[in-house]
């Protein structure tokens, strides 16, 4: 019997439950440090665009680029956030 597991990355065939289990924890990981990575990313461009002097002296081709990064980031955050929902 075959077992299907779908992660980042790929579906894997596991034959083992034991190989699943230290797939499916291996794959939790990264997703997990993906997800942390992606907030802390998310916190900086925040901060950034908050900073009054970011604010006064960027031009405003740049603090919408720098929107529009954090939008695509954000939307990114939420995917991330409901697949590691659907795999608990």
């Amino acid at each position: 019997m075959n077992i299907y597991i779908k992660l980042l990355g790929g579906t894997f065939i596991i034959d083992d439950i034991k190989s699943q289990s230290s797939i499916d924890s291996v794959g939790l990981k990264k997703l997990k440090e993906k997800i942390a990575n992606l907030e802390k990313i998310i916190a900086g461009f925040k901060a950034r665009l908050k900073g009054k002097d970011f604010a006064k002296k960027a031009p405003k081709q740049i603090i919408a680029q720098q929107k529009e990064t954090l939008a695509k980031k954000e939307a990114e955050l939420q995917e991330l956030k409901k697949h590691l929902a659907s795999l608990k």
